[in-house]
């Protein structure tokens, strides 16, 4: 909750945070596809190519203590419509995106906490417009 409350100043201040890369990207691969079926990934991004992404989540969550751990609970869900530019592509390959929160709302769950569901959108409320700079780094293949 720390973090969220840092993140949430940062943001208020600044109005656009800009990201460090990091070492390396941070993709787990779940599942690798059955041998003989698999291919390389291709992507192409071109400086100026925009999208919109809608990203909806729903949750569980269990707390605990002492190596034991409690019923899980329903969570508020989220729905994001963030538009993402495209504004460099470096000879090596890295992406620069901006990325801007349109529209966040809070998806009432079944099960989940009113009081939670009301501070989630108060959260959410703060980021509408706000923008972020992203690197994603490419490795050379």
């Amino acid at each position: 909750m720390k973090l969220l409350a840092w993140v949430v100043a940062l943001v208020m201040v600044a109005g656009t945070v800009e990201v460090v890369r990091a070492d390396e990207p941070a993709i787990k691969v779940l599942n690798s596809g059955k041998e003989g079926t698999r291919t390389e990934l291709r992507f192409k991004p071109t400086k100026g190519a925009k999208r919109s992404i809608v990203l909806t989540t729903t949750g569980t969550r269990a707390r605990g203590g002492n190596g034991k751990v409690g019923k899980a609970e329903a969570t508020p869900g989220s729905k994001l419509t963030v538009a993402l530019e495209v504004t460099d592509v470096a000879a090596s390959g890295d992406i620069t995106s901006r990325i801007t929160y349109r529209e966040l709302e809070t998806i009432k769950s079944k099960g989940a906490s009113a009081d939670e569901a009301k501070q989630q959108e108060a959260v959410l409320s703060l980021f509408k417009g706000v923008s972020v700079v992203a690197v994603t780094p490419i490795a050379a293949s």
